[in-house]
């Protein structure tokens, strides 16, 4: 196990500890060289070229783990560009001041004094710059001049807000405004759309989505293996370049398979389902679209009291993202995507707010089979995220008691055959995600009529029109 361990990528997760530190410490050098010009503060002049070492050891320290991290991809390549040369150029000024400051520079000592005091304002200067970009980059771009109003908290309500309506007749539906565009709202807007247009592409309007973004455009009629949209959103989420961002919703393989279907049949923005080739093993997923489910009809009808603010801040401290689900709602969607480590606390503090607590997503986290024990006591639970996790059948087996609990996603998961044996005891569960398990085919024809399952693994027909790309493993 120690040898899979990649303390690369460690280090670069280390980005958001390490950048605080030559914020702190070469603004505290600058306060230190401003009150060294008077005569009661003179004698901390000495503490100037201690402080502007570590500030710049620091800064470098800072920039290359950012390095690092940007190169796992799920950020905008702009603001990403703009902050990282911003945090380099930090770094070689703070460096630089570090140089001035040395008594064996050659320059005379009132002239190192100017300059030293001189170079520190544009070292400020850049230090807001970059912090500013940063904080774009994790919060979006007008998290600084936003209402106030918790901006992970307004995307996590933005995305309950837009789930799918469903279709009365869905022969008759429209594929692009009925099918696509919904999809593309549900999952695409927070970044592409009139509010938020990164990598300067829109796809809340046909005519932007035609006209692509800085890249080009984004998806070829009748090709998907050539057009964008599919390339970055089939790439692991682990790598560079991989949408949606892997803090945010993401697309399931029935989600990419519509979009790959609709691009094969040409990306009409007008035909309807009726008039586009049968995909068979998209059946039973259009089908699924006109169910009699309203919009939200998940949530809990009873209002329910506020939740305890101080188990919320300090389950946002330890890095977990809090939102209200809908307007004035007091009901929760937590998500641990900014937090891999689960641990005896975040639990403990889960089980305070269990009367809010409607949406819980551990995906990639370290949660047990035990921890599930906890979870069941969630007795509001409607949503669970712990795909790309090591949970087993064991684990499935403390859900049981979970009697509001409609999705379920075990994705990439330990689980086989018996799980489903325990999930058909969910008399409320309603979607099953199972991709890349250990359930087999003989299993899934004992599962629950009444569960819309998703196993992934679709595969296109091959067309004459396909070519064979060959590129390096």
């Amino acid at each position: 196990m120690l040898a899979e361990i990649n303390f690369t990528s460690i280090f670069g997760r280390f980005h958001p500890a390490l950048v605080h530190l030559p914020i702190g410490i070469l603004l505290l050098a600058f306060l230190f060289e401003l009150l060294s010009k008077t005569k009661r503060y003179k004698k901390l002049k000495a503490a100037v070229r201690p402080a502007l070492f570590f500030g710049t050891l620091s800064a470098v320290l800072a920039a290359f783990s950012g390095y690092i991290l940007s190169n796992e991809g799920a950020y905008d390549d702009e603001l990403l560009s703009q902050h990282k040369w911003m945090g380099f150029a930090t770094a070689g000024l703070a460096f630089l001041i570090f140089l001035f400051s040395s008594k064996s520079f050659a320059l005379p000592k009132k002239d190192q004094r100017k300059a030293v005091l001189v170079l520190f304002f544009p070292l400020v200067i850049l230090l807001m710059v970059t912090g500013h970009w940063g904080s774009s980059l994790t919060r979006g771009e007008d998290y600084l001049f936003d209402s106030g109003t918790d901006s992970l908290d307004a995307a996590n309500t933005q995305k309950i807000a837009t789930q799918r309506q469903p279709i009365e007749n869905v022969s008759e539906a429209k594929v692009y405004d009925d099918i696509i565009q919904p999809l593309l709202k549900e999952k695409c807007y927070a970044c592409h759309s009139s509010k938020k247009q990164k990598g300067q592409l829109r796809l809340d309007e046909i005519e932007l989505i035609k006209k692509g973004g800085k890249h080009g455009e984004i998806f070829t009629a009748g090709e998907p293996k050539e057009s964008e949209i599919i390339k970055r959103t089939s790439l692991s989420i682990e790598e560079k370049g991989h949408m949606p961002p892997r803090r945010e919703a993401q697309l399931t393989s029935s989600d990419i398979e519509l979009i790959k279907w609709w691009i094969t049949e040409g990306a009409s923005f007008e035909k309807k389902v009726k008039e586009l080739s049968k995909r068979e093993e998209l059946t039973n997923y259009l089908e699924s679209l006109s169910s009699t489910q309203t919009v939200n009809s998940w949530l809990p009808i009873e209002e329910v009291a506020v939740a305890d603010g101080a188990a919320i801040e300090e389950l946002r401290s330890l890095g977990v993202s809090i939102g209200s689900v809908g307007g004035k709602s007091n009901y929760l969607s937590i998500s641990f995507a900014g937090k891999k480590e689960v641990e005896q606390r975040d639990l403990e503090l889960l089980k305070i707010l269990s009367p809010q607590v409607i949406e819980l997503n551990l995906a990639r986290t370290t949660v047990s089979d035990d921890d599930l024990i906890l979870i069941s006591e969630l007795k509001e639970l409607r949503r669970l995220h712990v795909e790309h996790t090591l949970i087993t059948d064991s684990g499935i087996s403390h859900l049981q008691g979970c009697n509001n609990l409609f999705y379920l996603n075990l994705v990439e998961t330990n689980v086989s055959d018996e799980a489903l044996k325990i999930v058909n005891n969910i008399r409320s569960l309603k979607e099953l995600y199972l991709f890349n398990t250990k359930v087999t085919k003989d299993g899934l024809q004992k599962l629950n009529s009444q569960i819309k399952m998703d196993t992934g693994g679709y595969e296109l027909p091959f067309l004459a029109t396909d070519t064979l790309i060959f590129g390096r493993k």
